[in-house]
């Protein structure tokens, strides 16, 4: 008798050299809270993210971008489907690794991505990865490292070598590049050696942790800038679509309690950066900036098949992705938190934020009653004031909370 849960078996990768290539490149980032954003709020002086910065002048720039889920499980599969939590229903973190949830009628990414003759590799980190979940539907490779601060954890050099090793073919790759989920200092392999601040150290054990994050989104960004960099001296700029965001923003002490918060949906934790720097022959590399709300991964999604001029899948035609297309709204997820039976969405306008919490029985997917609710304003600069509740008996919550029902029932 054995308690093996799978076998995995490596299969061989075709190889078909092109003189013509080009390559999709898709940055998620562990907990990336938008730096922008957070020079907005003046959050540190310290902040200093040089490669992000360089690469918006050839991108489009979406200034008011919010993560669809607020957690990194479901967020994986609305990457891969282009669907929100709650539409692919993956995210229960209780949910052992060889337990699948997925619904296999999904069509993945790469999956779509192989009618222009895409090769497709991952490199993950994190058991929330687990390929036993059922996410590796369409990739050639999924690498999978089990822990951050293992020495096969994502880096700037692992993504350097796979662009170098698929340059003869279209190549659509994902990683997932941790260095800013807490505890954020480790003394493993990846970082090693490295130099701390000790004012960071100090001020983060009194649960201050603005430095400590800001110098670890300098070592991000140096990761980001030296793939950039490889890129560029290598010729393989031109035709490279490159992709970043984060996951969700950041989830630090005291703002962050897992599993007990009731409003998980706050600015910092679920505004997350979308940055795109389209292959030229696209866009010849304009810089844009969009200013109304979008979530990051769906809107993501749409773009790397308008960009290979593909279709979504027939099921989208019934979806809230197609009517919200023209609405310059956005929403953020969060599925099975603080309880089970917990559903939270935050619907995002030009002018407002609102956010329900919903007690919901996952198995007959029915709503019984609103646990939370909260109505915010937005300002000219899509900075929120959530300190100031505003008033739900006016036509304003009326139409938005009309807006956000249509989503949810």
């Amino acid at each position: 008798l054995s308690d093996i849960k799978g076998l995995a078996i490596s299969k061989p990768i075709s190889f078909y050299p092109s003189e013509k290539t080009q390559r999709i490149i898709y940055i998620s980032c562990e907990s990336l809270t938008d730096p922008f954003w957070l020079e907005k709020i003046k959050y540190s002086n310290l902040i200093n993210y040089q490669n992000i910065k360089k690469l918006t002048l050839e991108s489009t720039y979406y200034n008011r971008s919010y993560s669809v889920a607020d957690s990194t499980m479901p967020n994986m599969l609305s990457i891969l489907s282009g669907l929100s939590p709650m539409q692919h229903g993956f995210g229960n973190y209780a949910d052992p690794g060889f337990y699948s949830q997925i619904n296999k009628d999904i069509k993945f990414l790469p999956e779509l991505l192989k009618k222009n003759d895409f090769t497709c590799a991952a490199y993950t980190v994190y058991g929330r990865f687990e390929p036993l979940y059922g996410l590796t539907k369409g990739f050639d490779l999924f690498s999978q490292t089990r822990m951050p601060y293992e020495s096969s954890a994502p880096s700037a050099n692992k993504i350097i070598n796979a662009i170098k090793f698929f340059k003869h073919q279209n190549i659509f790759l994902y990683t997932h590049i941790t260095r800013l989920h807490g505890p954020m200092l480790n003394n493993g392999d990846i970082e090693n050696p490295s130099m701390l601040s000790v004012d960071s150290i100090s001020d983060a054990t009194n649960y201050k942790f603005d430095k400590l994050y800001v110098d670890q989104l300098k070592n991000l960004d140096d990761q980001l800038g030296q793939i950039i960099n490889y890129l560029k001296l290598n010729n393989l700029y031109d035709e490279t679509t490159i992709i970043i965001t984060g996951d969700h923003g950041a989830a630090l002490p005291p703002d962050w309690k897992m599993g007990k918060l009731k409003f998980p949906q706050y600015e910092h934790h679920v505004r997350a950066p979308l940055i795109i720097k389209y292959a030229k022959s696209f866009d010849n590399h304009q810089k844009r900036e969009v200013n109304y709300p979008v979530s990051a991964q769906l809107t993501i999604f749409a773009e790397i098949l308008r960009s290979q001029n593909l279709d979504s899948p027939n099921y989208f035609k019934n979806l809230f992705q197609e009517k919200m297309k023209d609405t310059k709204m956005a929403i953020t997820e969060t599925i099975y938190h603080p309880s089970y039976n917990n559903y939270g969405i935050s619907l995002i306008n030009e002018n407002y934020k609102l956010f329900k919490l919903f007690k919901l029985d996952w198995e007959s997917l029915n709503i019984s009653t609103i646990e939370e609710e909260k109505f915010f304003s937005v300002n000219k600069e899509g900075i929120i004031d959530e300190k100031t509740e505003l008033n739900k008996n006016t036509n304003d919550y009326k139409k938005t909370s009309e807006y956000l029902d249509r989503i949810v029932l």
